[in-house]
């Protein structure tokens, strides 16, 4: 029988205002609070965003709302950051990570699924770098960083596979 498996964190990188781990204690159950505008929606749009591989096909975002109305809100603005006024980005270019953290109920099995992109304000999409899924670990928001006297830096794609490969995680 396949083991039921729970989200127990999402990992974001460059992702909206994000850059952190959103680690979930509860098994199978997770709320996400917060006042207007403060990412709730964002969050459910970087599950979204995994669970679909990146497939556009099946990707319908969150609207978000503005002083114009709403509109369709796209990946590349989660990437870059877009300012709720609608009026700038946090970055003009960056590398996102998302990683959804799962455990098996009873407790046995780890694993990871999550995306790599590659977003820029002088382009119109973003631009998947790569899908990865890394068995028997939950990956943190540390391990696609590196860390910085001031902040942090990503990891570039083929930096954070070469670690995976070497930690054995093909």
């Amino acid at each position: 029988m396949i083991p039921a498996f729970v989200l127990r964190n999402i990992a974001a990188v460059n992702f909206y205002l994000y850059a952190q781990d959103f680690p979930i204690a509860n098994r199978g159950k997770a709320v996400f609070l917060g006042g207007n505008s403060s990412g709730k929606s964002m969050l459910l749009d970087a599950i979204q965003i995994v669970m679909t591989g990146m497939n556009r096909r099946y990707l319908d975002l969150n609207s978000r709302v503005s002083e114009g109305g709403r509109s369709t809100r796209t990946v590349r603005e989660a990437c870059l950051g877009l300012l709720d006024d609608g009026e700038g980005y946090q970055r003009k270019d960056c590398l996102t990570y998302i990683a959804l953290g799962f455990e098996s109920e009873d407790g046995e099995r780890r694993c990871t699924a999550g995306v790599c992109l590659e977003a820029r304000v002088s382009l119109n999409e973003e631009n998947v770098l790569g899908l990865f899924l890394v068995e028997g670990e939950i990956l943190r928001f540390a391990d696609f960083i590196h860390p910085k006297p001031k902040g942090f830096e990503e990891k570039a794609w083929q930096t954070f596979l070469d670690e995976q490969r070497r930690k054995g995680r093909d």
